[in-house]
Order: C-alpha cells, then sequence, then structure tokens
C-alpha cells in the first residue's frame, strides 16, 4: 500500500488520471492486499530460480523510469499500458492467496486467464514494458526492454520447475499448452 500511496505522491496532480500512475498505483496497493492474504509456502525455489526474479524487476523499474512523463506519452502508448495493467490484475486477482513474488509453490491456479495461458501476468507486464517503449523510444530504453524479455522467460522456466513439484501441474501443462504467447511460447 505504501508503494501505491508513494506513486501518487510522486505524480504531479495533473498525471493522476494516465494509466500510467493509475496502474502502478493499483498494481502496487493488490499486491499488498494479496500478501496479507497469501497461502503458506509449499515448496521454495533453489538460490538461482529466485535470482531469477532479478533481471524483470530491474529490467520492468528502468523501462518505467526511462519512460518520459506519462502527459507527453501518444495514445498508443497509454493504451498498451493499460491493456497490461488489466491483463495483470486480472491474472494477480486469479492468483489470490496463491500470489507471491518469488518462486514458491502455492498451489496450482487454473481459473482466470491461466485457463489460457500459464504466465499470463508476465505477458502484462511485456506489454507495460513496450508501452514505456513506445512512449519514449530510446537505446535505454530499448536495452530495459531487452533485459525485461529474457529475464521473463528465465523467471517463466525457474517458476515451472518449483511448480513441476506439484502433481497437478503436469495436468495443468498438458492442459494449457502456453507458457506466454499463444502459438509462439
Amino acid at each position: 500500500m505504501i508503494a501505491a500511496m508513494m506513486r501518487l505522491v510522486i505524480s504531479p496532480l495533473a498525471e493522476w488520471w494516465t494509466p500510467v500512475v493509475i496502474g502502478v498505483a493499483a498494481i502496487n496497493g493488490l499486491i499488498a492486499v494479496l500478501f496479507l492474504i497469501r497461502r503458506a509456502v509449499v515448496a521454495v525455489g533453489t538460490f538461482p530460480q529466485l535470482a531469477s526474479c532479478l533481471p524483470t524487476m530491474i529490467g520492468f523499474g528502468l523501462a518505467v523510469r526511462l519512460a518520459p512523463p506519462p502527459l507527453l506519452w501518444p495514445w498508443l502508448a497509454h493504451v498498451l499500458f493499460a491493456v497490461g495493467v488489466v491483463m495483470t490484475m486480472t491474472a494477480f486477482l486469479s492468483l489470490g492467496s496463491s500470489f507471491g513474488v518469488l518462486p514458491a509453490l502455492r498451489g496450482v491456479v487454473v481459473r482466470g486467464p491461466y485457463r489460457l495461458l500459464r504466465h499470463p501476468a508476465y505477458l502484462g507486464e511485456l506489454l507495460m514494458a513496450l508501452a514505456c517503449f513506445v512512449a519514449g523510444p530510446s537505446m535505454w530504453a530499448l536495452s530495459a526492454w531487452l533485459l525485461l524479455f529474457p529475464g521473463v522467460m528465465w523467471r517463466i522456466l525457474a517458476e515451472e520447475r518449483v511448480l513441476s513439484r506439484h502433481d497437478a501441474y503436469g495436468a495443468y501443462r498438458r492442459r494449457v499448452r502456453w507458457r506466454l504467447v499463444p502459438g509462439l511460447w
């Protein structure tokens, strides 16, 4: 909740209506609530699996930080960011008490967007980062996105190794074929 409030406090009042400010504040607020209700960990990942979170956290943080002020964004960037926020929040809400930041086993979720993709929250995160790049294309912004994309792939593989300790995950993987993008991966 503190991160959500800080996002609003540090943003100029004129930017509060933008998808970036509303979305980041909403996601941070939702994460705070999910931390309060999450269930206990059944199994935790190894150190390399836990470290898989760092490139995505750093890459996404850089993408947002390197983007121009939201009032200067073209409409397409706002739309991409808003779609990414909705995807991410829908995935987090579907995870409910199984939500976590680090790779850990808290059960297998098969509802909501998880019926179609095994990692829809990361697709939402990639769309938000892409929106940041579209808003202010530069070599630095591209490098943040290029750090984030392989980082998401590493993180997905690490999470799936932890989740595969649950018997139900094998059946889920057979039923939901695509990890991130239907038809590709």
